[in-house]
């Protein structure tokens, strides 16, 4: 393409060039923003009623403990940056236990 086709092109859309998957990587870091913004954290339940935003974080998660465990994940370095930046929980039950208990609790 030529610069004034990129130009134009970016005049539309400052991402048109993103795949489809870039794009819904955005959308949801977005939304996991907002929900951040909302609640507090970025501990979103699987029951949110933004199935869309709850399913991607459990996903999130998952590939993130592929990664951790030395299995193929598709999750980046950058992502898992990125995410961190935000103050994404990925473990949801070491969160829970920390945030209402200050693990505290003996057994």
């Amino acid at each position: 393409l030529d610069d004034a086709k990129v130009s134009a092109l970016a005049a539309l859309d400052p991402d048109w060039w993103k795949n489809s998957h870039e794009r819904n990587w955005d959308m949801r870091c977005n939304e996991l923003e907002e929900y951040r913004m909302k609640n507090g954290d970025c501990c979103v339940p699987i029951s949110h009623p933004n199935q869309k935003l709850a399913n991607w974080v459990s996903s999130v998660r998952k590939k993130f403990k592929r990664k951790a465990s030395g299995e193929h994940s598709t999750l980046s370095d950058e992502q898992i940056e990125q995410l961190n930046s935000l103050g994404f929980v990925w473990d949801r039950w070491d969160y829970e236990y920390e945030t209402r208990f200050g693990g505290k609790l003996n057994f």
